[in-house]
């Protein structure tokens, strides 16, 4: 039960990424992601009787661009016209943690601090358009190593996997309603600037995320880490 707990705990932890918030501090998020991918199975687990064997549990990681923790009906946000209640189940059934201070109040910054655990300053990203470096460990990498399947479903532009994100990841899901990172080409770019093709989507819809994300979790039994972003929030 110590996974699924800590699971709680990590999906209210990183709620928002860009806001004092419902999550804890970043950098004590990715500590809990490492420390979970390093923890053996559960001994009442048939995973654990064989040496070697794979984690038996999934760990999932959700963020959600610009939500406003007093959004939340469960620390206060019941006012609100729009509720949250598969939100608020989760809090209740972890632990929910009302306190935290993004690194940086951008998209890219604050999930790479989620991501890697480094500081802005060590990583050097500190906003939106630049490239984490490829010597920065990824908590990603630390499930793959543990024996877990690594995958994220991102929602915006901003978190295309050239950003650098997708390292560690066996599947990185980046594509906009159809666009993918093949499709964006110098010429593609020029006929955009010309108005000639509509420009790149860069969002999606939270659902559509969802969907694929779910449809890959249940391709294979084997223990999963999965990042889900969604973007809806963001005006």
């Amino acid at each position: 039960a110590l996974v699924p707990t800590l699971l709680a705990a990590c999906g209210v932890a990183a709620f928002a990424c860009h806001t004092r918030a419902v999550m804890a501090p970043l950098l004590s998020a990715a500590a809990l992601l490492a420390h979970l991918a390093s923890l053996p199975p559960s001994p009442a687990s048939p995973a654990a009787t064989a040496s070697g064997s794979p984690p038996s549990a999934d760990v999932v990681l959700l963020t959600i661009d610009t939500l406003r923790a007093d959004h939340l009906s469960i620390i206060g946000g019941a006012w609100h016209p729009v509720q949250t209640p598969n939100l608020d189940a989760l809090a209740r059934s972890g632990t929910l943690l009302t306190e935290g201070v993004a690194t940086v109040p951008l998209t890219l910054p604050s999930h790479t601090t989620m991501l890697t655990g480094a500081d802005p300053l060590e990583t050097g990203v500190v906003r939106n358009g630049q490239v984490v470096p490829s010597d920065v460990t990824r908590v990603a990498a630390e499930f793959q190593a543990a024996g877990y399947r690594t995958g994220a479903f991102v929602s915006a532009w901003v978190l295309h996997g050239s950003a650098g994100l997708s390292i560690g990841f066996d599947h990185y899901d980046d594509r906009m309603s159809g666009w993918d990172r093949a499709s964006d080409t110098l010429a593609l770019r020029l006929l955009h600037r010309l108005e000639w093709v509509p420009e790149r989507p860069r969002e999606r819809r939270g659902d559509e995320t969802m969907a694929r994300a779910l449809a890959w979790l249940a391709e294979d039994p084997t223990p999963a880490f999965l990042w889900v972003h969604l973007y809806d929030p963001h005006a």
